[in-house]
């Protein structure tokens, strides 16, 4: 998770400023600043890890949230929480909704200490848009 900080190997405009305050992408024909996709990775990205550590969707849709308003801006240290309905906020939602349908804990044995395991469904990227995020 650390990578996505500022300036990290998961912060696609760690070189300059690429997308800094103009539109980029469309999503269903809709303009979305660029650095509001780059939400979606990290919010897939930390659902399954806390999916996979606790067990449980809800807890892991909540934390996911938490950890993308606390740490809003890219800052590790010092930054400042983003608790408004931003573009990046709206898409770590997006994402988590997608994710919560896409991921799923399955009854298997594996590692000591666990009962369950992360499975994948057949739920396609492409569902990943506006009419699929209901549960904002």
């Amino acid at each position: 998770m650390i990578s996505y900080r500022t300036g990290g190997a998961g912060d696609w405009k760690a070189d300059g400023k690429p997308g800094d305050g103009f539109f980029l992408v469309t999503v269903d024909g809709e303009p979305y600043w660029g650095d509001a996709i780059g939400q979606i990775p990290f919010a897939v990205d930390k659902f399954t890890d806390d999916l996979e550590s606790t067990g449980s969707a809800e807890s892991a849709r909540e934390s996911t949230i938490a950890t993308g308003q606390r740490f809003g801006d890219g800052s590790l240290i010092g930054g400042e929480s983003d608790n408004s309905n931003s573009y990046d906020n709206a898409m770590i939602r997006r994402a988590i909704n997608w994710a919560t349908k896409r991921y799923i804990i399955v009854d298997s044995p594996c590692e000591e200490g666990k009962n369950y395991t992360i499975g994948r469904t057949e739920y396609s990227a492409n569902n990943l848009s506006l009419q699929s995020h209901e549960n904002q």
